[in-house]
């Protein structure tokens, strides 16, 4: 289980550079100049590029081998995060931002296609908990230490990348120095684009895999339309204070860290499935207590706080769940493809919910009237975010849809195993 530390460290990096942006869309706005709702485009062209890289980086890893992609990709994301830190103007933004992302993007994908690599098939269900757990550890420690970093004034923000620019050049030590070189699964695999196509389209003539790159649809985009600009509604839409958020991410962090080892040591076969619809169930019931909850600013802190809890513990397990399900459809040559698959449906997902929240969103305030419910307060507000409930029901409809896929690429994965009559 050594090396699947170290594995994490790179998983870490990879979401921390993603998730720390959206809760400073606030700072960013001001110290910029810009409307809030265009930095959404950060977030959409992030996954783009990322997932796009991750699409190839997969291949490239089974014929190179592991090790190598992810050192690459670590000290890159750590230069181009302090240059981000640095930009001056909007374009420079994005310029830094979609850079950043071409060093992330193999991150997610590599580290997970090699933990058969380096941990035991008794092992993995821990070592796939670990892995997703990186997503909450960002939560628990990285945004809040951004966020604390950042403060109230307009241009602190910068220092939350250059925090991750310092983290990012931690984690490329670990593996450097803490990881083995293996021997390439696939050495003899052809670098051409057309064979690489022809591998991704192998992966999804089989019904079980088509069904991982289904559910990970849905619940990419639904999350990137939903999250994305959850933050600014708790502190626009409902009043949250900045010291609120940062509190709300880290305990909702810790309660799911804490959530994915507890997964990964049941989420066997036999239970899988119905651990992620139950978690699916749980995690859509807290969305909609959230937006239906009457608090006001002085209590919305007090209501938050165990509905992120509920949100947070949900999605651990059901993320460790189709972590664990997808890897388990992949063969030692083609895993680090199919992972880049998965990566790349998630982030493009995610990027194309993100950009349909920001149109829809903008489509919103543009044309409908002030929104109907009475405990939403400062309508005024330039930043105000008319229509997020109707968001949430979107997304809440594709979450449920993706636990059907998951439910059904489990019932296949089953019907294989029987003996078959002769």
């Amino acid at each position: 289980m050594r090396s699947a530390y170290f594995l994490f460290s790179a998983v870490f990096i990879g979401y921390l550079s993603n998730l720390m942006i959206t809760p400073l869309f606030n700072n960013m706005a001001r110290d910029l100049g810009v409307r809030i709702e265009n930095l959404g485009v950060l977030v959409t062209i992030y996954g783009l590029v990322a997932g796009s890289v991750a699409l190839f980086a997969g291949a490239i890893s089974d014929k190179y081998g592991r090790k190598p992609i992810l050192a690459i990709a670590t000290i890159g994301t750590a230069l181009f995060s302090v240059l981000l830190a640095l930009s001056w103007s909007f374009p420079s933004l994005v310029i830094f931002r979609v850079l950043t992302a071409v060093m992330a993007g193999p991150l997610m994908g590599c580290a997970i296609a090699a933990i058969p690599d380096y941990i035991d098939a008794s092992q993995r269900g821990k070592a796939v908990g670990l892995m997703t757990s990186a997503v909450y550890m960002s939560s628990i420690l990285g945004v809040p230490i951004g966020l604390a970093i950042a403060g109230g004034e307009a241009h602190q923000w910068r220092w939350a990348f250059f925090l991750v620019g310092g983290l990012a050049i931690a984690a490329n030590l670990m593996l450097l120095f803490g990881l083995k070189r293996l021997a390439p699964a696939n050495p003899e695999l052809k670098l051409n684009p057309l064979s690489i196509l022809k591998t991704y389209l192998g992966s999804l003539t089989d019904a079980g895999r088509r069904n991982i790159c289904l559910a990970y649809a849905c619940m990419f985009f639904a999350h990137g339309a939903y999250v994305t600009y959850y933050p600014s509604y708790l502190m626009v839409n409902r009043s949250l204070s900045i010291q609120g958020m940062t509190l709300l991410f880290m305990f909702g962090g810790l309660a799911a860290f804490s959530a994915t080892f507890i997964a990964g040591r049941i989420a066997d076969r036999s239970r899988r499935a119905r651990i992620f619809g139950a978690s699916t169930s749980l995690l859509c019931l807290a969305m909609l207590a959230i937006v239906w909850s009457p608090a006001d600013a002085s209590t919305i802190l007090l209501v938050a706080l165990p509905i992120g809890l509920t949100y947070m513990t949900s999605d651990a397990f059901r993320m460790t769940s189709l972590q664990l399900e997808a890897l388990e459809h992949t063969d030692p040559k083609t895993r680090g493809a199919f992972m880049g698959l998965i990566a790349f449906t998630s982030a493009v997902c995610i990027s194309l919910g993100a950009a349909f929240g920001s149109a829809f969103l903008a489509y919103a305030k543009l044309h409908w009237g002030a929104h109907q419910s009475p405990q939403l307060e400062a309508v005024s507000h330039p930043n105000y975010l008319q229509a997020y409930d109707l968001l949430t029901y979107l997304a809440i409809g594709l979450m449920a849809l993706a636990a059907v896929f998951l439910i059904r690429s489990r019932q296949i994965a089953e019907t294989n195993a029987l003996p078959q009559e002769t």
